[in-house]
């Protein structure tokens, strides 16, 4: 059983929870893994800003 996540296992969840719940367990292991990482925060960061941009410009297209 890991302790810590790695980037990879880090950025791959942060991806799969746009469309599934993680568990707690994922959930609490990303958030101790965000709070050391930058490089991990920082793509996150970009993930919800892509998320917001895409959402607001397909809405608008189908208003």
């Amino acid at each position: 059983m890991k302790l810590f996540y790695d980037c990879n296992t880090a950025t791959r969840l942060m991806i799969e929870s746009e469309d599934r719940e993680l568990t707690k367990r994922e959930k609490i292991l990303l958030r101790l893994h965000l709070m050391t990482c930058k490089l991990c925060r920082n793509y996150q960061k970009q993930m919800k800003g892509m998320a917001e941009y895409l959402n607001k410009h397909f809405a608008e297209e189908h208003l």
